[in-house]
């Protein structure tokens, strides 16, 4: 019993080695991708790495700034409220002499 040519059990010499060669082609293209992704992740390990060191140095100026700002609400304070005492010192001769009692 002879072999039939269109069985796809039965393969050439060139069909098997033309299918070696895509998946050596196709192994190769694996390699190169492995490569790329290993320098992605260094690169992204790199920025991570930056990142981290602005938010680090955000955080401390950011408490750097509430400190300031604590301290400047309570110069406002201060002056508001020395004020409005200054106002109502000088109101209360006033009213007292339009009373009559000065």
């Amino acid at each position: 019993m002879g072999k039939d040519i269109r069985d796809p059990a039965y393969a050439t010499l060139d069909q098997l080695m033309a299918v070696r060669e895509r998946v050596s082609a196709v192994e190769g293209d694996i390699k190169e991708i492995k490569a790329t992704l290993k320098q992605m992740d260094k690169r992204i390990d790199d920025i991570n790495r930056r990142l981290e060191s602005v938010e680090t140095e955000l955080k401390a100026e950011l408490k750097g700034l509430c400190k300031k700002i604590d301290s400047n609400f309570k110069w406002v304070l201060g002056f508001w409220l020395s004020t409005i005492a200054l106002i109502i010192s000088t109101m209360i001769p006033v009213a007292l002499k339009i009373l009559g009692v000065i």
